[in-house]
């Protein structure tokens, strides 16, 4: 069901994206892109909470209480032997009435936020539009839905919580495929980019009542009702030390790269502006699908670590790691050869970067998805490095940034990524990785999983830069 749903997602996306280049100007383009960049800082506003609120669910779902999983001695004495067999109904109202409590207030923040910081951002992009008067309306209508698609986070993190991932994915993807089907109507149609941002944020509020819908049902009525106050405290005080370094790690990650599609958007011209959002939207699909092999087995590899199976572990990781690489350099590569003769059938208004810049992004989020799953792979020993790493790997790159963006212009987004990643965050993350890995050869493991595709990668990048003939033969065949 996760894969249906992230196809029905990104699938769908990726055949409404041409028919919004082929209908919106440059400037029209850049803020549906730039909307999307700034909706996306949700995921920062969640703090972590949401996969700590899910093991804490999932705790009561196995019948024990909360107290029991922060403290052990006191717990150990009172499990009882059918605890399994029957949910724990307190502690789940407990974490329940914390979680709500806790994501009403984020949601408030948030609107705030994107209120005042978020208009700020979007006041260029937005200006340059035909009809700003609209473009006002739907960033107003962004900002009201995200908000309340954060606070709805708290049906979701139940539901994974409470085991029911497949049922929260099913209906994910049935909502996300009608909502596509409208945003394809509304742009055929001629709404514009009013009428595509308001039936796709629809959507997210729809989303938001299936999901509260679900949780009451798995729940038998339950969700939200009072907990103990007392242990709604116990279960706040407990999270924290984990959510403040899965915030750090997550805003260092995803909201620098986002920050970054905003600051293109207001420095560049609508043209160039559009062009370079167009390149990191259509990346940032490519670098999900390649996700999925390694990511779905992460249950797996916690389960392997936990009984000291290091051999077996290593061994599952690096197929999935391989598996993963291999995607995403094949679909960085046949976008490379495909995307600009398509952009031309279809009349795009909207044109992709040169090739320079596309072959330095290409290798730069293959640095960055090579750290991010050794940091993934380390986690499973309850090592948490990602405010570390994604810390000093952010700052590199906003000084990278900062330092290259007057000599170069907009190739400095890739070219700073690179340095921050291969500089640090690949090396660093790999390193104690392997270091978890006590039966783990560091180059057996890499030549079965990283080397050959870089050395694709690398190989392609230099024929398309220095032989960029044999590319436009590929790419002539391809027309």
């Amino acid at each position: 069901m996760s894969w249906f749903a992230l196809a029905v997602r990104l699938g769908g996306f990726a055949l409404l994206m041409p028919l919004v280049l082929a209908n919106f100007k440059d400037a029209e383009v850049s803020v549906w892109l730039l909307f999307s960049a700034i909706a996306s800082f949700q995921v920062v506003a969640d703090f972590g909470f949401g996969p700590t609120f899910s093991r804490e669910i999932a705790y009561g779902f196995a019948g024990r209480s909360l107290v029991q999983l922060h403290d052990t001695e006191k717990g150990q004495s009172a499990i009882r032997e059918d605890a399994a067999a029957h949910p724990n109904w307190d502690s789940i109202a407990s974490a329940t009435a914390a979680m709500l409590w806790l994501y009403r207030r984020i949601a408030l923040a948030a609107f705030f936020l994107l209120a005042v910081f978020g208009t700020w951002a979007a006041v260029v992009p937005i200006e340059r539009t035909i009809q700003p008067e609209a473009s006002w309306i739907a960033w107003g209508a962004v900002v009201f839905t995200t908000a309340a698609s954060i606070y709805g986070n708290a049906y979701t993190s139940f539901l994974m919580g409470a085991n029911r991932i497949e049922l929260q994915k099913r209906w994910e993807a049935v909502v996300a495929g009608f909502s596509l089907l409208a945003q394809t109507g509304a742009v055929v149609s001629g709404f514009g980019l009013l009428g595509l941002v308001l039936v796709a944020q629809t959507g997210l509020v729809v989303q938001v009542f299936v999901n509260r819908f679900l949780a009451f049902r798995v729940s038998e009525g339950r969700f939200g009702n009072a907990g103990r106050s007392e242990l709604n405290r116990l279960v706040m005080r407990s999270m924290w030390p984990v959510a403040w370094r899965t915030a750090i790690g997550t805003i260092m990650s995803l909201g620098i790269s986002q920050g970054m599609a905003i600051a293109m958007a207001n420095h560049l011209v609508a043209a160039e502006a559009a062009s370079v959002q167009l390149a990191l939207r259509v990346m940032q699909i490519i670098s999900q699908f390649s996700q999925v092999p390694y990511y779905t087995r992460i249950p797996e590899f916690n389960r392997l670590r936990a009984g000291a199976q290091t051999a077996r572990l290593s061994s599952a990781a690096a197929g999935a790691m391989r598996i993963s690489l291999w995607i995403y350099i094949a679909g960085a590569i046949m976008v490379d050869l495909g995307i600009r003769p398509f952009l031309k059938l279809i009349g795009s208004h909207t044109q992709f970067p040169d090739n320079s810049f596309w072959l330095v992004l290409l290798v730069a989020v293959f640095v960055e998805r090579y750290g991010a799953m050794h940091v993934q792979l380390l986690l499973t020993s309850n090592k948490a490095i990602a405010h570390v790493a994604n810390g000093v790997t952010g700052i590199i790159w906003v000084i990278g940034l900062l330092i290259l963006f007057p000599k170069v212009g907009e190739i400095a987004l890739p070219y700073s990524m690179l340095i921050a990643y291969a500089g640090f965050y690949a090396w660093y993350s790999a390193m104690l990785s392997h270091r978890s890995l006590s039966n783990s050869n560091f180059w057996i493991f890499e030549l079965r999983t990283s080397i050959i595709p870089m050395g694709i990668a690398l190989g392609y990048a230099v024929v398309a830069t220095y032989h960029p003939f044999i590319i436009q033969e590929l790419i002539n065949k391809m027309s």
